[in-house]
């Protein structure tokens, strides 16, 4: 899909028109696997259009999950693994005008964000604070020996009711960027502890993510202070004893530049899991794995997906492949002045094996790890792509 939002007015937020164009693509992998099987993935691109170089630009995924019935849901982030989600308040899920409901055999469903918009450059391979790990708000690049390809991830996110008060719908341009920035939508700071939204305790700690459980223990989302929770599992709905409801969540990922003619991308996949997967398992980590088989289904993250790419023959990009048949490695050989181009490896199954990038006129892939047999070897170069078969002995 393509959109802008220029020529048309904003009806839900009043604002001004920033000449900002987005693409989006919605993908997913054929797989019998449940954790695939039932997962979606989306990639987007956003585009200024416009003259004007914008900063302190967030991204945001707003999510109305709607889980069976919808009035009796739960949300919650998991800010160690970038990932807001919702589950039943209730032990049983029943039918509604929306349909018959999840009964006992209860689900989850979450949005991870794999990589958000690139962070503004400084000229430094900056490492994060826990060393390079994925966690909450850094996802890919850090600390990996390249400058100013540090990625974004989960900065923020805050629950909004389906009301008209301050926890409510954002009903102009301030208040979509309010809850963007993890504030209420008056621009009062959301608060460590029962709904968020406290304005008579000015002991309480700001926080930046919305009922994190016990998924930070690092604290990041209150600046590295321990808010000293006195509930075990930390700050949940159930702990601050909340009614269950009709529940939606922003997650956001920011602040970054983004200037005349810039692109920024950001990739978040969905993912649902149901208990009768695996009855023995608490749900919350049975999210938590299909989660993270999920991400890692994506090894290496596209700066642009392209969407409409040519099968040629191998000879039309002057894709060389050798030794075939081979045992312990192989080399990709490409012209010297082919652009940005990237290897995948399918088995006869058609699962992908390997993949990564293609750098100068040839590449040495390790295959040691490959059973014998038949591959497929696949190689993109801009907008074309070509095939070889591989035996490996």
């Amino acid at each position: 899909m393509i959109s802008n939002d220029m020529g048309v007015e904003h009806l839900n937020s009043l604002g001004t028109p920033f000449g900002i164009e987005l693409h989006t693509l919605i993908y997913y992998y054929h797989d019998v696997h449940p954790a695939l099987s039932r997962t979606i993935y989306v990639h987007q691109d956003i585009i200024n259009r416009s003259a004007n170089d914008y900063h302190d630009v967030y991204m945001g995924v707003w999510n109305d999950f709607d889980l069976g019935d919808p009035l009796d849901d739960y949300v919650r982030t998991n800010v160690k693994n970038a990932y807001v989600y919702v589950y039943n308040g209730t032990s049983f899920d029943g039918p509604t005008y929306s349909g018959p409901g999840y009964g006992y055999d209860l689900p989850m469903m979450a949005c991870k964000i794999l990589a958000g918009p690139y962070k503004d450059p400084n000229g430094q391979d900056d490492v994060g604070p826990f060393g390079g790990e994925e966690y909450g708000d850094y996802t890919k690049g850090w600390n990996d020996g390249i400058i100013d390809n540090e990625r974004l991830g989960l900065s923020g996110s805050i629950r909004v009711n389906n009301e008209t008060g301050p926890v409510g719908d954002p009903q102009n341009a301030s208040h979509f960027y309010n809850y963007l920035n993890s504030t209420w939508k008056n621009g009062v700071s959301m608060t460590y502890g029962e709904n968020g939204y406290n304005t008579d305790d000015s002991t309480l700690t700001d926080a930046k993510y919305i009922f994190p459980g016990d998924s930070d223990p690092a604290f990041m989302g209150t600046n590295e202070v321990d808010p000293n929770y006195p509930f075990p599992g930390g700050w949940t709905e159930e702990n601050s004893a909340i009614s269950p409801g009709d529940r939606r969540i922003l997650a956001s990922s920011g602040p970054f530049s983004l200037n005349a003619g810039q692109k920024q991308s950001i990739d978040y996949v969905y993912v649902f899991a149901r208990q009768s997967d695996d009855p023995d398992s608490d749900l919350h980590d049975l999210l938590t794995e299909y989660v993270n088989i999920a991400a890692n289904q994506v090894d290496d993250l596209p700066e642009g997906v392209i969407t409409s790419v040519k099968n040629v023959k191998p000879e039309q990009i002057g894709f060389g492949l050798y030794p075939n048949p081979a045992a312990s490695e192989i080399t990709i050989a490409l012209p010297g002045n082919t652009k940005t181009s990237t290897y995948r490896i399918f088995n006869v199954l058609g699962a992908k094996v390997k993949s990564g990038a293609l750098k100068g006129e040839q590449t040495t892939i390790d295959i040691s790890g490959l059973e014998p047999g038949l591959y497929l070897v696949n190689v993109v170069v801009g907008d074309k792509m070509a095939t070889q078969k591989l035996v490996v002995e």
